[in-house]
């Protein structure tokens, strides 16, 4: 599954090096959760409607569910892989943290990368004032780098006396953890890079710069999809992926 047999579904340019197991079976997986097959517009829109005060309840989530014509028993049912994945972003009262859950839906959600990318922006526009400037912008990344590397992966673990699924490769939590330590690495790096892109000497960036030079970079176009985040990762810790 190298560089020139990839399957992966997601519009970007082919890897530079070969992937290592781990991301593949991680994409594999990312492609069964429910949320990959909605538009990203569509799911940010209606679960943003659904929360109050930052928070989402398990109530509030399946009514979300219903409007978005997805099957609330996939995402509330414990002996599911997709509960223990939502069950990571529940405080302690058994809250979702809609800020993670809707950034979960931006990165796994369809969509053509403008649109992806204005989701993204007002996402992390919190003053609503239509830029950014360098530190809004790492901690954006920052948070997009940990909810691609260390939550989304976790959809790729099977759940203990799953019936076996044909379409379901098994790998370990130390299999994961190792993919994870390599990708960690390069994160100061993946976070430089996009950042330099981005603003160049600016001090700002506006809301449709952001957009425009997203949509119109290879490089950047990366931002807006989970696997391409940890793909772009792993090509840093290989020493290619900068052009």
């Amino acid at each position: 599954m190298g560089c020139c047999g990839s399957n992966r579904s997601v519009p970007t340019i082919l890897p530079q090096v070969e992937l290592p197991r781990q991301e593949n079976i991680i994409e594999k997986a990312e492609k069964l959760i429910p949320f990959s097959q909605k538009p990203s517009r569509d799911l940010d829109s209606v679960l943003k409607s659904h929360a109050s005060g930052g928070r989402m309840s398990v109530p509030q989530l399946k009514k979300a569910l219903g409007v978005l014509e997805l099957d609330p028993q996939v995402f509330t049912d414990p002996d599911t892989q997709v509960y223990k994945f939502l069950n990571r972003l529940q405080n302690e009262k058994k809250l979702y943290d809609i800020k993670k859950l809707g950034l979960c839906s931006i990165l796994l959600g369809e969509g053509d990368t403008p649109i992806k990318a204005r989701i993204l922006f007002n996402h992390f526009d919190e003053d609503a004032n239509e830029k950014f400037d360098r530190t809004e912008l790492k901690t954006m990344l920052d948070e997009m780098v940990k909810i691609s590397v260390h939550l989304i992966p976790m959809l790729a673990l099977r759940v203990d006396g799953e019936p076996d699924d044909p379409n379901f490769v098994k790998i370990s939590q130390e299999e994961i953890d190792d993919y994870t330590k390599v990708l960690d690495k390069s994160k100061e790096k993946f976070i430089e890079t996009i950042t330099s892109k981005l603003l160049g000497t600016a001090e700002f960036i506006s809301s449709e710069e952001f957009i425009t030079k997203v949509s119109s970079d290879d490089f950047l176009k990366r931002i807006v999809w989970s696997s391409n985040i940890r793909v772009t990762l792993y090509e840093l810790s290989k020493g290619v992926g900068l052009s």
